[in-house]
């Protein structure tokens, strides 16, 4: 995620990324109207399978299926999200943290909510 950040920075477009929870793919777009609602691009990766990406909470909402985007603009800023993981083989939880406000992304070993982020 931090590499969609670097990329928004440097070509001065912005970028976004999308995530399918139900097939568990993630694709990057510059331009989103490319796209039909529902449709998928060919170069969809998939998150690795030791993972399980199962919630995303967004401004727009809870999302535990359908397919979510998150923008990365050219100023550095992005969408605050709060992406949920469990490890398959382990059951530990993780938190991916974006912060709207600031460059860094948190990796936390841990579930947490939006009012354990202010």
């Amino acid at each position: 995620m931090e590499s969609i950040s670097r990329s928004a920075l440097a070509s001065g477009q912005q970028q976004q990324l999308w995530i399918d929870l139900d097939s568990q793919k993630y694709w990057i777009t510059q331009d989103a109207a490319s796209l039909q609602p529902g449709e998928e691009p060919e170069e969809a990766n998939l998150i690795p399978e030791q993972l399980w990406l199962y919630q995303m909470i967004t401004a727009a909402g809870r999302f535990t299926s359908g397919t979510v985007s998150l923008n990365f603009f050219p100023d550095g800023t992005r969408d605050f999200a709060l992406l949920h993981l469990r490890e398959v083989n382990t059951d530990k939880f993780y938190t991916i943290f974006l912060n709207p406000c600031s460059p860094s992304i948190r990796l936390l070993a841990r579930e947490i909510y939006y009012d354990e982020t202010l």
